[in-house]
């Protein structure tokens, strides 16, 4: 199932189900070099019992072409404006469970992202998990928010320095940042190198940081003054783990190449190459007396090489799938793995059983982490929830609340009250659109929830999905209480990309392997239209309700006459595959976003095309109109929204606060807001009452 929904458009293949296998996949498909904003620096300010953050951000304007910094606006004036003061604003963290602070121009930020690498503080009193947006530090205890570090770029790694009082972060388009536990103020940066940062690990003495990069070099930095050390060459392909020895003499290395190397840091010699994996080596650990080493492969198994001599002492094998994560425990008698079979296994380190298998993730287990006592483990999966787990009953503990998955739909209520977003998961969430708690949850059995459409009365929501395990990829949802109402069953329909209803609410158009027109209150297809040569990837009523516009990989947008089926016009100018379609609310245009890297707008009437949005940004995977059918906003796979004018082709404002892709717009029917939602685990509500 995963290979299939991998293979889904741009969003499927940017769902990082498990980074440090795909992004291999993502360097092969876009060859593209993500530019990020810089966002300034961030501290942190202890007050009572509140915890605040202080935080300086940078916007993108038209008129600038370049990064500016501003100020971080309260909640009750935004200005999205170069006339931004300096002053820093104080974001409370207080009450705020499932926010983090918002971007310039936005109100809120729903969730807390999606978890890509999770450490225990070397004391075990906190745990900090990196996320697509930044650090969060927990007390462990409570699993209450001490600090909130804001990155400004998507992590792929983290590591605690061996005293505590610094956590290094590392970033595939940024640098290596070290920052301050208490302060959260950026020491050092750690750059300068060639390539992405896959891996990072801090040296015993605290004095230096070894980066593994996708290029196959091995990066030794002095923290103290960001000098680069020494590169060590040796592996063929990228570097996806690295590990000091616990005495510091010694560092490891596991590759793409299959291979695991054992270098002396001092010299920058190559000690020992370990080969007898046949896929890549995703992760190793050392024993804590430093004689051993251990290595998680993508064939399913784990080596326990004696570090001296380079030899196998044992293999473990047990795992289902690849396995992406390996940790040894602080005791040194068991061994704790993870895999894409969504399991984590306890092994006993001399005898090679298999102690116990911890069951709780829905996906992928891609990163492990043992507390000093070794008593509790955590486990982390991007796919689900991090887990907690009780070594000694073999049962989960509990879980980090309020981290979201990547969002791939967002959609507003009409009274502009509730926002549904849906994710790569189960579930589809309702927000409080004023306040950003999470409401409700509606948990279902299908595999990532691709798209929703609120009714134009508000009382009901669709789904389309990808369906597993029998259950209907398409489900009509009672939007006050959660409960399911109707599903569409019965037939071959197992992808979903796309919902929407017609204006009377009466009739569903459903984008799928062709083009489908159901009646949902008599359970009855209308129509089943395969007129288009493939997947249709967005569907869109006409305001009037008697045509429905349809885009997919064939490069080409379709109107259908919804009465009789016929394909009207076929409007020809994109490049590449469409993302999506939408009609203008006064039933004039149409707007269709493509991987081309732009949006047209056409006249719904004569075909006509009237305007060529470009993004400099890369490609497109979404677009909205404006209630008063005047703006366009897009998203893009660089994480930027950007509004374009209807009498312009040059944006109206860029905005810029998502890590990765933005997968979905919703306009507020007021027209004053905006909500996206991204790949990196977050929706962000932006404020653009002001915007002319």
């Amino acid at each position: 199932m995963e290979n299939h929904i991998k293979q889904r458009r741009g969003k499927a293949k940017n769902i990082v189900i498990m980074e440090s296998y795909w992004r291999r996949v993502i360097c092969l498909f876009f060859l593209v070099t993500t530019t990020i904003l810089l966002f300034g620096c961030v501290s942190f300010m202890d007050k009572d019992s509140d915890t605040l953050l202080a935080i300086e951000t940078n916007v993108i304007t038209p008129e600038s072409g370049s990064t500016e910094e501003t100020s971080e606006p309260d909640n009750s004036s935004q200005e999205l404006s170069n006339n931004q003061s300096n002053s820093t604003k104080i974001w409370d963290w207080g009450n705020s469970r499932y926010r983090i602070p918002p971007p310039l121009g936005g109100l809120l930020r729903l969730g807390r992202g999606v978890v890509r690498e999770i450490a225990f503080h070397p004391s075990g009193e906190y745990l900090a998990a990196g996320s697509g947006t930044g650090v969060y530090i927990y007390h462990f205890d409570s699993l209450e928010v001490d600090r909130y570090i804001h990155t400004n770029w998507n992590i792929s790694s983290l590591d605690w320095s061996p005293d505590g009082s610094r956590i290094a972060t590392g970033s595939w388009y940024g640098p290596v940042i070290v920052w301050d536990r208490i302060s959260g103020e950026q020491q050092t940066r750690l750059e300068g190198y060639d390539g992405w940062t896959n891996s990072i690990s801090w040296s015993p003495d605290g004095n230096q940081i070894a980066i593994g990069t996708d290029k196959g070099s091995l990066i030794i930095m002095d923290v103290a003054s960001g000098e680069q050390l020494s590169v060590l060459q040796g592996h063929t392909a990228g570097i996806q783990s690295v590990a000091w020895s616990p005495m510091g003499n010694l560092l490891a290395s596991g590759s793409s190449d299959n291979s695991v190397i054992i270098w002396d840091p001092m010299s920058g010699q190559k000690m020992k190459t370990l080969e007898g994996h046949t896929e890549t080596v995703f992760s190793i650990t050392w024993s804590p007396s430093g004689n051993l080493v251990a290595s998680g492969s993508g064939d399913k198994t784990i080596i326990l090489w004696e570090a001296k001599s380079g030899e196998p002492v044992r293999v473990l094998e047990g795992h289902e799938n690849m396995i992406l994560c390996v940790s040894w425990s602080p005791n040194g008698t068991d061994i704790a793995s993870g895999s894409i079979d969504n399991k984590v296994i306890i092994w006993n380190a001399y005898s090679g059983e298999r102690i116990s298998t911890l069951e709780g993730h829905i996906s992928g287990v891609s990163y492990l982490a043992w507390n000093p006592a070794g008593d509790r483990l955590a486990s982390s999966s991007q796919g689900d929830n991090t887990i907690v787990w009780n070594i000694e009953e073999g049962a989960q503990s509990r879980t980090l609340d309020y981290h979201t998955l990547p969002i791939l739909s967002v959609s507003w209520s009409d009274d502009g009250k509730w926002l549904a977003s849906s994710d790569y998961g189960e579930s589809i969430s309702f927000w409080d659109g004023e306040t950003g708690e999470r409401l409700r949850i509606l948990e279902g059995k299908a595999a990532s929830f691709f798209s929703l459409d609120w009714s134009p009365d508000g009382t009901i929501i669709a789904s389309g999905s990808v369906a597993v395990d029998n259950e209907s990829p398409v489900v009509i949802w009672d939007g006050k209480n959660g409960e399911r109402l109707h599903s569409l069953d019965g037939t071959d329909l197992w992808f979903v990309t796309s919902v929407s209803f017609s204006p009377d609410g009466s009739l569903l158009a459903i984008g799928s392997e062709k083009l489908v027109v159901w009646d949902w209150e008599k359970d009855t297809i209308i129509h089943t239209i395969e007129g288009q040569t493939s997947r249709v990837e967005s569907v869109s009523w006409s305001p009037d309700g008697k045509r429905i516009a349809s885009g997919g990989y064939d490069n080409m947008v379709s109107i259908w006459d919804v009465e009789t089926g016929e394909r009207l016009i076929v409007l020809e100018g994109h490049t590449d595959e469409i993302q999506s379609v939408v009609w203008s609310p006064n039933g004039s245009k149409i707007a269709s976003a493509s991987s081309d890297n732009t949006i047209i707008v056409w006249d719904s009437k004569t075909g006509e095309k009237l305007q060529v949005l470009e993004s400099s940004y890369s490609r497109l995977y979404c677009v909205v109109w404006s209630p008063d059918s005047r703006k366009l906003a897009g998203g893009s796979y660089q994480g930027y929204v950007i509004i374009w004018g209807e009498e312009s082709e040059e944006p109206l404002m860029i905005l810029a606060g998502h890590t990765r892709p933005v997968f979905s717009l919703s306009w507020s029917k007021k027209g004053d807001k905006i909500a996206s939602g991204s790949e990196d685990g977050t929706i962000i509500i932006w404020n653009i009452s002001d915007l002319d």
